[in-house]
């Protein structure tokens, strides 16, 4: 979403001051949109519930013509603020590195705040952090939302990085590529998703 936002105003002229901001709020709404069955589930049908939104987003934006071209696709403008491009590669990975280490940040202090403490006692055990007055449900749509805003920057600047994007390209081989380096580096530190 957050690659498909940025694209679509990028190449109407939008000011990427803007359009990384729009990005990531779409990202932040289709994870919150993902989250309202998510909450409800636990175990495989959980997983499910959310592979199944990605398969259903995917649908969508082949299908919204008028706007992402379908599996035609659209080329991505250069990122550019102003006089300035990012047409080189040095500056793509600057920009790339810079939003790895705010996202690297703002993801460690939110860890180690209340909602990161109480993402950890729903993980660890769901009915014991019931009992200590975590709402399951709410701390799921919260995460699911945080989680979305990171890959709406992350689709955004991929968009721009890679200078073409389809819907495909974000399909279920994507999703479970992205899984599985999750699960390799390790899910319980943020150190393993880095």
């Amino acid at each position: 979403l957050g690659a498909d936002v940025e694209t679509w105003l990028a190449r109407r002229g939008v000011s990427v001051l803007l359009s990384l901001p729009a990005a990531v709020l779409a990202g932040a709404l289709g994870g919150w949109l993902a989250s309202l069955p998510a909450r409800r589930l636990d175990g495989l049908h959980f997983g499910i519930s959310t592979l199944a939104f990605a398969l259903i987003v995917e649908e969508v934006l082949v299908r919204a013509q008028p706007w992402t071209q379908g599996s035609a696709g659209l080329a991505v403008p250069v990122l550019s603020l102003g006089a300035w491009r990012a047409d080189a590669v040095a500056a793509q990975a600057a920009i790339s590195l810079a939003a790895l280490l705010l996202a690297l940040l703002f993801c460690a202090r939110l860890l180690h705040s209340r909602i990161g403490r109480a993402w950890r006692a729903l993980r660890e055990d769901e009915v014991a952090a019931a009992a200590c007055g975590i709402e399951a449900g709410g701390a799921r749509t919260l995460a699911f939302a945080c989680g979305g805003a990171l890959s709406g920057l992350a689709g955004a600047l991929y968009a721009h990085w890679i200078g073409f994007i389809t819907p495909e390209q974000f399909g279920l081989m994507f999703s479970f590529e992205l899984l599985m380096l999750a699960f390799i580096g390790g899910t319980r530190r943020l150190a393993g998703a880095f």
